[in-house]
């Protein structure tokens, strides 16, 4: 069971209003903070699974396995 109070309900409306996107029928919720620094924000899906794209830099990346941004190891 899952249950959220009235209270609770406005808070979270309040917090979130304005950082909601539709997009073919999905509701995709972003900081808006955030979405400044990153846009353009891109959401793909390959083989194995969900790839996410942004327009932020990460840094040089792992120079074992030249991943950008973070290690794969």
């Amino acid at each position: 069971m899952f249950e959220i109070t009235q209270p609770a309900v406005q808070q979270i409306a309040e917090y979130f209003k304005g950082k909601e996107f539709d997009v073919d029928g999905f509701k995709f919720i972003v900081n808006t903070e955030f979405l400044e620094k990153a846009q353009p924000i891109k959401v793909d899906f390959q083989m194995y699974g969900f790839k996410l794209d942004c327009g932020m830099d990460f840094g040089p990346g792992c120079t074992s396995c030249s991943t950008e941004g973070s290690c794969c190891a």
